[in-house]
């Protein structure tokens, strides 16, 4: 982004956001549960109560359901249908897909309705329960909390594109699930349909929302006295648990009971102590999108996209490529950032390269 526009990352950074690539996705995601703990008060405040309120609607649209199929039931679902918000360039690819099924939605409901009915009336109740559902991960956390919060995510890049001083354009984009983004904003021109680039402060991202990642969990409950009673088979292995029948049977242990699931939703929000850590980048989020850029400066491809086809050809982009990294490792040593402390770098091996790196 500061590429295309002209602006100095710094600036990015001291904003608290991230400096996207336009055309492509980070794989880090909106965490609901992290909103409150934002520096930024557009979201430690406004966003969270938007946040809040919405589900607080959805409740008591919950409690008037008679049969599904009525009107509140139809209400109900509407709010809880949320298609891809693709312009935060955050999650696993593409601009603007379907998001949410039709059956996950109906689970989804299914078991808010179970839950409220043990009087459950707490509003993170829905990102507790998107833990046991099959089908929603984390770009669908993701995905809802962007939508239900996109008033504030929209108001926050306003200022920032005042702020930078950048062209804008204006936008009414509406929505699948009857919302829309409206407002003068950075356009994004690598979206396959006219939109823009909506950034999110750093601080409300993960690496997966602390929904899917339990691991964060089972160490929150280890390292508290208080909790400790609860390590239970249920929380120890929940994140193990890969069978449709074992989380059907860790669903019902907690959905069953209201003081079960208040003590499930006191584990999450106790886990939910800090967003991902973008200056060590221990999973490498950044790293390799940092590094290719440089390189690309010190050495670019002549040619991507040959006339011509062909096994000469295709041997020729080879020889290319080889040319180019025996330059680059070579004369300008950056051999050395495959390296840490002596021995090939965990970020090498975790995508796959370190056999590559060998040779």
């Amino acid at each position: 982004m500061s590429d295309e526009y002209g602006i100095d990352p710094k600036k990015l950074e001291n904003f608290g956001t991230l400096n996207p690539t336009l055309a492509a996705d980070i794989l880090v995601f909106v965490d609901p549960l992290l909103l409150r703990k934002s520096k930024n008060a557009i979201f430690s405040k406004d966003a969270a109560d938007a946040f809040d309120t919405y589900f607080e609607q959805v409740i008591k649209l919950i409690s008037y359901i008679k049969s599904e199929g009525d009107k509140p039931w139809k209400a109900a679902f509407k709010k809880l249908s949320f298609p891809e918000y693709g312009w935060t360039k955050l999650g696993y690819g593409g601009d603007r897909g379907a998001g949410s099924g039709e059956k996950t939605t109906e689970a989804l409901l299914a078991s808010a309705i179970e839950v409220i009915g043990i009087g459950v009336q707490d509003s993170d109740l829905f990102t507790a329960l998107s833990v046991f559902e099959e089908g929603i991960g984390p770009d669908r956390i993701s995905d809802m909390t962007c939508h239900i919060i996109s008033v504030q995510i929209v108001k926050f890049n306003e200022e920032l594109a005042r702020a930078l001083g950048v062209n804008t354009k204006s936008y009414d984009i509406k929505l699948k699930n009857g919302g829309n983004i409206s407002g003068t904003l950075i356009p994004n021109p690598y979206l396959t349909e006219d939109g823009p680039i909506l950034l999110v402060p750093k601080d409300i991202l993960r690496d997966l929302p602390l929904s899917a990642d339990w691991s964060d969990v089972s160490k929150a409950i280890k390292d508290n006295d208080e909790h400790r009673e609860v390590l239970s088979y249920h929380i120890a292995n929940l994140w193990q648990q890969k069978t449709k029948q074992q989380k059907a049977e860790t669903k019902e242990y907690y959905t069953q009971d209201k003081e079960r699931f208040h003590e499930f939703l006191k584990l999450l929000r106790l886990a939910a102590d800090a967003p991902y850590d973008f200056g060590t980048d221990p999973k490498g989020e950044l790293f390799w999108r940092q590094l290719a850029h440089k390189l690309i400066e010190l050495k670019p491809f002549e040619e991507w996209a040959p006339k011509k086809t062909g096994p000469e050809k295709l041997r020729e982009c080879a020889d290319t490529c080889i040319e180019n990294v025996r330059f680059l490792f070579e004369k300008r040593r950056y051999a050395s950032e495959l390296y840490a402390k002596g021995k090939l770098s965990r970020l090498l091996k975790k995508a796959g390269l370190d056999a590559v790196a060998r040779t």
